[in-house]
């Protein structure tokens, strides 16, 4: 357990201030984000591993500041703040905090902050692409007509994907997780997102047996991965939601069905960006302008 480091905003937390702050967010927001993330629900009952919390003295929730105040009054009244669990707060949020970078996977198995290592420079991103798209898929049946829908998050693929195939046909990564783990937030742990794979591409081998009309979602930011994509499936059709950065930001802001936090949101709309490769003209892919 990390002990409390005195500093010379200290004092503040004793303020009523931020006392009344802190009780409002609890009570708005009564769980842990992080713990959500692998599915469990933790209310300050719990450690972070879903075991009982059996230090009386640590059975509480954490209003944390998303992004350190160090000692920014402005940021310490006003800055966005997540419900942490004591373990979550102490141990995982400072580890990030000291390493410099948020180790949050998106759920295409890259981490979301662009300061993470994976993100930089010298990163062999085929072979981590390659190892998104499994490589053991039959084609589908002929009796499938298959649309990949694909596109930054917030741009309306999952609502473009829903009009291309019939009811229960949508194969949508977002989706299965809220189905694996239904208050995970939208942040995601490499446990979720394992899991959330596996049955991703069980229902994609599956289309080797099946009929009607099907959609799947799928990110695909770069030339690489809507190339292994189209040719692993050979959809019937292929399109790319082109929307604007900050076009997806404002709708995954005001989307009531997304859960995660501005930030953490900003992170992955912000990463897929980052890795963008335009449309080349011998892509045979739609371009939907959004």
């Amino acid at each position: 357990m990390t002990r409390w480091i005195e500093t010379p905003w200290s004092g503040w937390y004793g303020l009523a201030v931020w006392k009344k702050r802190r009780a409002e967010h609890i009570e708005d927001h009564p769980l842990c984000v992080y713990c959500l993330r692998s599915g469990v629900i933790n209310d300050g009952s719990k450690r972070m591993t879903g075991a009982p919390q059996d230090n009386p003295k640590r059975c509480f929730l954490v209003a944390d500041h998303v992004t350190p105040h160090r000692g920014d009054w402005d940021q310490f009244i006003a800055g966005e703040l997540q419900t942490l669990c004591p373990d979550h707060h102490d141990i995982v949020k400072r580890g990030e905090e000291q390493a410099g970078y948020s180790k949050v996977v998106g759920l295409d198995g890259f981490p979301v902050d662009p300061k993470h290592p994976a993100n930089g420079d010298g990163v062999d991103r085929a072979a981590k692409v390659a190892k998104t798209v499994p490589r053991d898929l039959a084609r589908p049946s002929p009796s499938v007509t298959l649309t990949i829908v694909m596109g930054p998050p917030g741009a309306g693929k999952t609502t473009y994907g829903r009009t291309q195939c019939d009811d229960g046909k949508l194969i949508d990564l977002d989706l299965i997780a809220n189905e694996l783990a239904p208050d995970h937030c939208g942040v995601r742990d490499t446990s979720l997102v394992r899991q959330a794979l596996q049955h991703r591409n069980m229902m994609l081998r599956d289309l080797a047996n099946a009929s009607g009309r099907w959609s799947f979602v799928v990110g695909a930011p770069s030339v690489e991965e809507r190339r292994l994509w189209i040719d692993q499936l050979t959809p019937a059709r292929a399109v790319y939601m082109a929307t604007a950065h900050a076009e997806c930001e404002r709708r995954a802001a005001s989307d009531a069905n997304r859960t995660l936090s501005d930030k953490v949101q900003r992170d992955i709309i912000r990463a897929f960006f980052q890795r963008a490769e335009p449309i080349l003209d011998s892509e045979p892919i739609d371009i939907i302008e959004g």
